[in-house]
């Protein structure tokens, strides 16, 4: 008996740094699967001031963030990746602060 699984991994640093406020910044993380059964990924939500894109690369998805200041804040929160996962962590930390020139 074989148990099917799916297991979301989120694997990437998205610390941001400072970036002028116009301007953008890209970074990436991989959405990997752990278990023995496809991950199908439904949805990906980014907190305000963050875009991303996402590729296939194998077994996993690479997802390239971008952050887009437009006013001097911090942009911190977390980036929740949809999907029929049976288990595992699902969402992924983001940290960024618009700055003037």
């Amino acid at each position: 008996l074989t148990v099917v699984s799916r297991i979301i991994q989120l694997t990437g640093t998205l610390a941001f740094g400072d970036v002028i406020i116009g301007e953008q910044k890209q970074l990436s993380f991989n959405i990997e699967n752990q278990g023995t059964a496809p991950l199908s990924v439904t949805g990906i939500n980014y907190p305000s001031g963050y875009t991303g894109t996402s590729s296939v690369s194998g077994n996993n998805i690479v997802v390239t963030v971008t952050l887009s200041p437009t006013a001097s804040a911090d942009y911190d929160g977390e980036i929740e990746v949809e999907s029929d996962a049976t288990s595992g962590n699902n969402k992924i930390a983001v940290t960024g602060k618009g700055v003037l020139i």
